[in-house]
């Protein structure tokens, strides 16, 4: 009936008590048949209230997350109710995203349906936009974005500039460091965002010792990536 569907079921237990489980059926998305091998994390996401698809009963998994889209996919994650629609962002002032509201970023109206979601992770110290005082609402997020926008909402400022990734080794961020992956710098500012959710095995890269820091995140990999960050589970109770 809805793209989102669960069903209730009470199990009545032999010492006289019951317990009540909410499960969710699945077979949401017809772009994501059950036998996609993100199937699971894509189903996930959307039981967890991240995202409800791309539209039409479609989630358009092979397609470039976008930068509004990834906002959305965090607020979503870090709200536990409606995304506020006004607020301050410290350092940078008031917004509110409402007609004839105020928003900080100069390429993003007030009444973008992003608007919320983009603000809120800004007030967080998750993201300053993309310079010039813009958010690039509409560019992709490459994979070294989608590492600092997942690691700062995670570990804020402390992320940390050394550590052990499990199975790869350690890596130390800076001039003269070292890099687990040979396609990232350790002077790379990126560098220990990157290496944060390897540790966290949110990401391990996109394989022979590669993390693929320019290319864009797809949809099917995001589910996987934010699923895994916010501890994210399919059947509540």
């Amino acid at each position: 009936p809805q793209t989102h569907w669960d069903v209730t079921v009470t199990e009545n237990l032999t010492y006289g008590t019951s317990a009540t489980w909410i499960l969710h059926i699945g077979n949401s998305f017809s772009d994501v048949p059950p036998s996609h091998w993100a199937y699971r994390f894509v189903e996930t996401v959307l039981h967890n209230g991240i995202t409800s698809g791309c539209g039409q009963g479609l989630y358009c998994p092979q397609d470039a997350v976008k930068r509004r889209q990834m906002a959305v996919f965090l607020a979503q994650a870090l709200n536990d109710g409606p995304i506020p629609a006004q607020g301050t962002v410290p350092g940078w002032g008031a917004y509110d995203c409402s007609p004839g509201g105020v928003s900080l970023f100069a390429d993003l109206a007030p009444t973008d349906a992003g608007c919320p979601a983009v603000h809120d992770i800004a007030a967080r110290g998750i993201t300053s936009g993309c310079g010039g005082g813009k958010f690039c609402p509409e560019a992709p997020t490459t994979r070294g974005q989608m590492a600092v926008f997942l690691a700062r909402s995670l570990a804020g400022n402390d992320v940390p500039n050394a550590g052990l990734v499990p199975g790869l080794g350690s890596y130390q961020c800076g001039a003269g460091g070292v890099s687990v992956f040979s396609d990232v710098d350790p002077a790379d500012a990126r560098c220990p965002h990157i290496h944060y959710v390897a540790a966290q095995q949110i990401s391990v890269g996109c394989g022979g010792g590669f993390f693929c820091p320019g290319a864009a995140t797809r949809r099917d990999q995001m589910a996987v990536f934010l699923a895994k960050a916010f501890g994210l589970g399919l059947v509540s109770y």
